[in-house]
C-alpha cells in the first residue's frame, strides 16, 4: 500500500484513527480535566476516549495535590474513592 502526500504528513495518531484504532488517554487527573486538555488531544492528536484503572487513578491522586482537599475529610476510603472517581471520570 503506498502512501499519499497527505497521509505522510499526517500525524501518526491521525493516521491509526483514520484506519480504524480508537486512542485513549490512560493518564487522567483533575487538572487535565479542568484545562480542557482531553478537548486539545481530541482535536491534534484524534484522541477518542479517556480510561482508568485502580492503579493508574492512585497514581494520579498520588501525584498531584489536586484532590487534597477532597481527601482530607472525615469520610470512609472508600466513600472518598468513589467521589473522586464519579467526579473526575
Amino acid at each position: 500500500m503506498t502512501r499519499t502526500s497527505k497521509e505522510a504528513a499526517m500525524k501518526p495518531t491521525h493516521q491509526l484513527h483514520r484506519a480504524g484504532q480508537g486512542l485513549w488517554l490512560a493518564r487522567v487527573n483533575r487538572n487535565l480535566l479542568e484545562d480542557d486538555t482531553p478537548r486539545t488531544y481530541s482535536s491534534e492528536h484524534s484522541i477518542t476516549g479517556l480510561t482508568s484503572n485502580s492503579t493508574l487513578f492512585d497514581k494520579a491522586i498520588e501525584g498531584s495535590p489536586d484532590n487534597d482537599a477532597d481527601i482530607a475529610t472525615e469520610a470512609m476510603p472508600q466513600e472518598v474513592f468513589f467521589e473522586l472517581a464519579l467526579s473526575d471520570l
